[in-house]
């Protein structure tokens, strides 16, 4: 498990709405306490419930597509491997690793031969992740199985193998407890149409009954609500498909859901623990190109999502579900004609609950993960706010003398003014959705920036009334200050001056503002 991390034990039920439960991840401690808008920092989001959240790891692997990827359950982290890049080698042989906060490569004493759009998934059964053929550098067709232990891969030798192929959709079944794969480029003239699966020694191919027609670079992965195995879509000689397969272990079951994404090929697909739902995300149409939409399935029917935020088109983008996390986790992908892509992304809930938090650093945790707390600690001065982290996956609190605290792999610490002589008490504080960081603004409108943008500040002006909160502009691209007699304070050009109550007799002191 990555450090400080708790195992994950919870799942959303489709069936009877999803359940977002709470963990305790382990706490950054890292300065001496701060202060955050009340209203800024506990502010939520009615709808939409999820969205695609931009990471900003301080190190990634090099921009590519058609790489492999799964969470890693015995070390905690998704583990990625290959791809293909845009010039020189054709593929990539590296491993990296994914925290929840950065990509590690790694450097096993043995890999596998360079190849792109190999299958991976997770073998709890035997604590490893299991890798089977691909493309090679010489563009050939590969047949080989390795196994992952989280520290080096180490090449099988099962009696029985599935014939060599490319771009084939494989996942682990529980209910089965076997690995299950599924057509693939390299069979007959291209396509396969087969089904195979791995108890960990050994493949066996399977004779369903009925099956999906050949077909290469269709999305698969098991759906624990339904307690199957669900695939949709795929391509072969020329014809991209657009139906929805079912698998109990014995057949494959073609589904009439009443909504269906259109007819793609590589797109990315996982379930979704957090949600209790697959999710599908980009591919690429013969006819229109690559998609950069996002649908959902819950046992029944498709429907498209509407996320405020999604990552530009792609096909061939690795994601999967990072249950440390709690969040759906895409790295790369192809936009045919630009190239691969070289960022990260996270698909999460966002708005399903909300933070307290008390001036001794107590969190109180409603319908929202618990990260951690100062509540045991003493503090120099009190704690005066909390602001989120932009994925939602932690958050910040920050006391009157400028300390900052973090909790949870996304709110990254950057810093803090505990070490600065301040004139004025900090008052709040406000998370950059475009880069990670933070801002921190005092009673006289001094802001002091960590990991964002300076736009400005009141610190040189003379005001009425002292400032007591600020919040962020909702691209991350400004910010707004507000006093306590309603007047508000507009800095950069994604904070636009809407207006204030500077000039209305109030009966009480504005105490905070939140952006929209």
């Amino acid at each position: 498990m990555r450090p400080g991390a708790t195992p994950r034990n919870g799942v959303g039920h489709r069936r009877s709405g999803s359940v977002f439960a709470a963990f305790l991840i382990g706490a950054t401690i890292l300065g001496a306490g701060t202060v955050a808008a009340p209203s800024a920092s506990s502010a939520t989001i009615a709808s939409p419930p999820t969205t695609w959240v931009p990471q900003l790891p301080a190190t990634s692997p090099p921009a590519r597509y058609g790489a492999s990827m799964a969470y890693d359950a015995a070390i905690g982290q998704l583990v990625l491997f290959g791809g293909q890049q845009a010039s020189g080698p054709a593929e990539y042989a590296d491993t990296a690793t994914y925290d929840g906060a950065t990509w590690v490569a790694q450097s096993p004493p043995s890999s596998p031969p360079a190849r792109s759009y190999a299958s991976m998934a997770y073998d709890p059964a035997i604590g490893q992740l299991v890798l089977f053929g691909g493309v090679g550098a010489d563009n050939t067709f590969l047949d080989d199985t390795w196994t992952y232990n989280g520290t080096t891969w180490t090449q099988q030798t099962p009696p029985t193998s599935p014939p060599a192929r490319t771009s084939a959709s494989m996942a682990y079944d529980p209910a089965l407890g076997r690995i299950v794969i599924f057509g693939g480029a390299g069979c007959s003239i291209l396509g396969c149409d087969d089904t195979w699966t791995y108890d960990g020694t050994t493949w066996t191919q399977q004779a369903p009954v009925t099956s999906p027609s050949t077909r290469y670079g269709a999305s698969m992965a098991y759906d624990a609500a339904l307690g199957q195995m669900v695939l949709f879509g795929g391509y072969d000689h020329g014809v991209d498909f657009g139906d929805t397969w079912t698998y109990d272990g014995t057949t494959w079951t073609q589904q009439a859901p009443i909504t269906t994404p259109p007819a793609l090929d590589s797109a990315s697909m996982d379930y979704d623990l957090a949600t209790g739902e697959l999710v599908l995300f980009g591919g690429y149409n013969t006819g229109g190109g690559n998609s950069g939409d996002t649908w959902t399935y819950d046992g029944t029917t498709w429907t498209k999502q509407a996320p405020p935020t999604r990552p530009p088109d792609r096909s061939s983008a690795s994601m999967a579900y990072d249950p440390a996390l709690g969040q759906m986790v895409l790295f790369g992908g192809n936009f045919f004609g630009a190239g691969p892509e070289g960022d990260t992304w996270t698909y999460q809930l966002v708005g399903n609950g909300y933070w307290l938090v008390a001036s001794d650093g107590g969190v109180f945790s409603y319908g929202a993960p618990f990260y951690g707390s100062t509540g045991a600690m003493r503090l120099n001065r009190p704690v005066v706010g909390i602001a989120a982290a932009p994925g939602g996956n932690g958050y910040w609190l920050v006391a009157a003398d400028g300390g900052v605290f973090s909790f949870g792999p996304g709110a990254v610490f950057h810093g803090s003014a505990g070490d600065v002589r301040l004139t004025h008490p900090v008052v709040g504080m406000a998370a950059d959705p475009a880069t990670g960081g933070y801002w921190l603004v005092a009673s006289d409108g001094g802001v002091f920036s960590y990991g964002a943008p300076f736009y400005g500040s009141t610190g040189a002006m003379r005001l009425d009334r002292p400032v007591v909160g600020m919040a962020a502009a909702p691209a991350g691209n400004g910010y707004w200050l507000v006093a306590a007699d309603g007047g508000v304070f507009s800095f950069g050009p994604g904070a636009v001056f809407q207006g204030s109550a500077g000039d209305v007799p109030l009966h009480q002191p504005v105490v905070g503002t939140s952006g929209q």
